[in-house]
């Protein structure tokens, strides 16, 4: 299961990636395709893949307790936890939880890079864990 988890995590960070940087519009966020900015239009609520990730994370927690463990939970899981290492980064800065004035951008190299970070410690944890 450890190698179900981890190409399902890896692989939803990559994607993640791939399709957030090809898909949203930096200079005009309202010609931006991706869902997460279909979901802002309707619901008028600042919706993004980290929503996702906890909403995923509750789902996951919820199968676990009523039906055990199991190949779709380890999916689930793996991609939801993905979707939130992706974006907390940024959005801790972003929203100031931390006495800071730094921001920093989504689509920053550092972002990038802190996001692939906690993506590899999780990693290497869960696998030591396992």
């Amino acid at each position: 299961m450890i190698e179900l988890f981890s190409i399902i995590f890896i692989g939803t960070f990559i994607i993640t990636r791939i399709l957030s940087h090809k898909l949203h519009n930096r200079e005009d966020d309202s010609k931006s395709r991706t869902l997460t900015r279909k979901i802002r239009e309707k619901t008028s609520f600042d919706f993004h893949h980290i929503h996702f990730g906890f909403i995923g994370l509750f789902l996951s927690l919820v199968i676990y307790l009523i039906f055990s463990f199991s190949s779709f939970l380890v999916v689930l899981f793996a991609v939801s936890l993905s979707l939130v290492l992706d974006q907390v980064i940024p959005s801790i800065f972003y929203y100031n939880i931390i006495k800071s004035n730094i921001k920093i951008c989504y689509f920053s190299k550092i972002a990038i890079f802190l996001a692939f970070f906690l993506h590899l410690i999780t990693l290497i944890i869960s696998v030591y864990l396992i």
